[in-house]
């Protein structure tokens, strides 16, 4: 990918953003995300799904969103599934390992029915590597407690999700679809980590890997809850092993202000209900 495939794409968002009714200067477009009039030459290439788990497909977005939401979200998508390869064997987890107050730094390896505690000495203070390793010799513990560090903040993780969907979803329908009132609320909420509402866990979940059979870094599924449409992005993360989650996102039309409300109760109301994905619908 290079200056034809950035061209190409302002060429076709100028468009959308004519069609959309944004007054934008020659060789300037909106920042999908900053929503700042951005210069060309500030343009970047930025990946919907970023590449370090397996996305492929990308917007433009202003080259200080691109770099700035690379360490407070890409990082954290990337970390998140580097722990669940850890989880499956593929790896280690960092931890803290507390024997008898004392409290040095492993990596537990995850296999398939069992763990492998390996104490790191380096970054451990050698006298409490010692006293435990005499501990253990003389059988003085029956216990131990591990500290698993996971690498990633849920709420990081989440927004980046978050951000995903609405990049795929303004890939597709460009800014027709982000200039609504119901889609710039998110927008808002994935530039400001001050904003606390819409409540994440309301419209993020994780899909078994089971039920889909794609191999895309992420598809749109078109829904419908009580008459409010809505879409459900799912997104695969990827490394030596994937994951799967959905995004819902408001289509604008019609009852879209009733679409937060919706997608707080539908969980309650549907918990532990199985959800169909009609495949004739999806789209990339």
């Amino acid at each position: 990918m290079g200056s034809n495939t950035k061209r190409n794409l302002f060429d076709h968002y100028a468009k959308s953003a004519s069609a959309a009714g944004l007054r934008t200067t020659h060789e300037t477009l909106h920042c999908p995300l900053c929503w700042q009039g951005t210069k060309y030459d500030d343009l970047s290439l930025e990946h919907i799904v970023p590449s370090e788990v397996g996305g492929n497909r990308v917007v433009l977005t202003c080259t200080q969103c691109n770099n700035s939401h690379g360490s407070l979200y890409d990082a954290h998508l990337a970390q998140f599934q580097k722990t669940m390869d850890g989880f499956s064997g593929h790896g280690t987890i960092p931890a803290k390992l507390e024997v008898l107050g004392k409290t040095v730094t492993a990596n537990v390896a995850w296999g398939d029915g069992f763990k492998h505690i390996n104490i790191v000495g380096k970054a451990s203070n050698p006298a409490e590597v010692q006293a435990m390793q005499e501990d253990a010799s003389a059988g003085r513990f029956d216990e131990l407690h591990l500290r698993l560090n996971f690498g990633y903040i849920k709420p990081r993780f989440q927004t980046g999700l978050l951000r995903c969907a609405y990049l795929a979803l303004f890939k597709c329908f460009g800014y027709e679809y982000a200039r609504a009132d119901v889609v710039q609320v998110l927008r808002r909420r994935i530039c400001n980590m001050d904003i606390e509402q819409p409540r994440l866990g309301s419209l993020i979940g994780e899909l078994r890997k089971e039920t889909i059979p794609y191999t895309d870094p992420c598809f749109i599924v078109p829904g419908n809850v009580s008459g409010i449409q809505f879409y459900l992005v799912v997104i695969r993360l990827k490394k030596e092993t994937e994951t799967f989650h959905f995004v819902c996102m408001p289509v604008p039309v019609e009852q879209c202000g009733e679409f937060f409300e919706m997608m707080e109760r539908h969980p309650i109301d549907n918990n532990g209900v199985k959800l169909t994905i009609p495949h004739e619908l999806v789209f990339t």
